[in-house]
C-alpha cells in the first residue's frame, strides 16, 4: 500500500540497528521504500558514503557524519482530504418517475 509519510531529520545521528544491508543512492527512494513498509520501517540513515539504509528499530544514537530521518505520520497516497470531491447523486425527476394507473 502506497503511503506518504513525514520525516524529521536528525543531523549527526543514526539508527541503532539497520534493517538490512540493502542500501539506496537517493534519499527519496529510501523514504519511498520505508513508507511502503508501513510500521515495519522506522526511518532512514545516511552513512558516510552517501548511502541510505532503512531501519526497523526506532532507537537513535549519535553518529558523527551520519544523518537520520525519523518517520512520522503517514497517510494513504491515494487520499488527500483537501482534494476530495463529494458528488451528490442525481435524483430522478418526480414527474417522469410517476407510473400511470390503469
Amino acid at each position: 500500500e502506497d503511503q506518504i509519510c513525514d520525516y524529521a531529520v536528525k543531523v549527526n545521528t543514526k539508527f541503532f540497528k539497520l534493517a538490512t544491508t540493502v542500501y539506496y543512492y537517493r534519499l527519496a527512494d529510501a523514504q519511498t521504500a520505508c513508507s511502503r513498509q508501513g510500521g515495519k520501517c522506522k526511518g532512514v540513515t545516511r552513512d558516510l558514503y552517501e548511502r541510505y539504509y532503512l531501519s526497523e528499530n526506532s532507537g537513535l544514537i549519535r553518529g558523527t557524519g551520519y544523518t537520520a530521518w525519523l518517520k512520522g505520520n503517514c497517510e494513504d497516497a491515494q487520499f488527500h482530504q483537501f482534494e476530495q470531491e463529494f458528488k451528490k447523486e442525481k435524483s430522478a425527476d418526480c414527474d417522469s418517475a410517476l407510473i400511470p394507473l390503469l
